[in-house]
């Protein structure tokens, strides 16, 4: 492409389709297309150490992705169909002490919820890991 950007896969239609790596200025995309879309389980990894493993389906994330960011921060994320759904877990450093520490938050389709309650556990706050 024009920007920058080159396909390693087979093409189809004009289209990447089959198993490949795109690789843009400093990201490196590597996987599966099906008629132009991200289609199957997916690496991205960046020059500066960020990491991202998930699948998608017809362009859109689906199931479970993590994310190890530069900085050793590590994101756990679930999809449905593109949208943020069930539990996200986020393991940061903290912001005014030594450590990480574990935040929780729950999405239903997209849009962010209280935490669901089970029928045998009351609602608990989330709490930072204990070392």
């Amino acid at each position: 492409y024009a920007y920058g950007e080159y396909f390693t896969t087979t093409w189809s239609a004009r289209k990447p389709n089959g198993k490949g790596v795109m690789v843009s200025a400093d990201t490196t995309f590597t996987g599966a297309w099906r008629n132009g879309d991200m289609d199957g389980r997916f690496t991205i990894a960046a020059t500066d150490g960020y990491n991202e493993k998930g699948r998608y389906a017809e362009g859109l994330r689906v199931g479970a992705f993590k994310v190890l960011m530069p900085n050793g921060d590590r994101y756990e994320y679930l999809y449905e169909m593109g949208l943020l759904h069930g539990e996200q877990v986020m393991i940061i450093q903290r912001d005014e002490a030594y450590g990480r520490e574990r935040r929780t938050l729950w999405y239903d389709h997209g849009t962010p919820i209280q935490k669901p309650r089970s029928k045998n556990k009351p609602l608990l706050r989330d709490t930072p890991i204990v070392r």
